[in-house]
């Protein structure tokens, strides 16, 4: 007779727990989709960087990138031909504004990695 009692509540208690799970589980697949959605959006990465850009790529202040700038300003007027890297390579724009490839500029820490330049 106590069984008889019982079943019905067992019922009624999975039915209820099958329900919240259910909702629980839609939230979280909504929360989890949404979240996906937010970071799907393309990143776009710079081809150039400016000065600054160009001086925490490195990891050096604005300052001392603009020394080095001066500096290779200075050595490349002495010299008729040097090595592409010894120089950073940069496009200079009619407003005097300079341009950095991040490509170039790994290239021109590889040279300088296997060459002496700097006193």
């Amino acid at each position: 007779m106590e069984n008889k009692r019982l079943l019905p509540l067992s019922i009624i208690i999975l039915a209820i727990s099958i329900i919240f799970s259910s909702i629980w589980i839609g939230q979280s697949l909504q929360k989890l989709s949404n979240a996906q959605a937010t970071n799907t959006q393309p990143s776009i990465e710079k081809a150039l960087l400016t000065d600054e850009e160009a001086a925490e790529y490195l990891g050096i202040s604005i300052n001392q990138f603009k020394d080095i700038l001066i500096k290779d300003k200075n050595d490349k007027a002495k010299l008729t031909s040097y090595p592409t890297y010894r120089f950073i390579p940069y496009i200079e724009l009619a407003n005097g504004n300079k341009l950095f490839s991040k490509e170039e500029l790994d290239k021109w820490i590889k040279h300088h990695m296997n060459n002496k330049y700097f006193n």
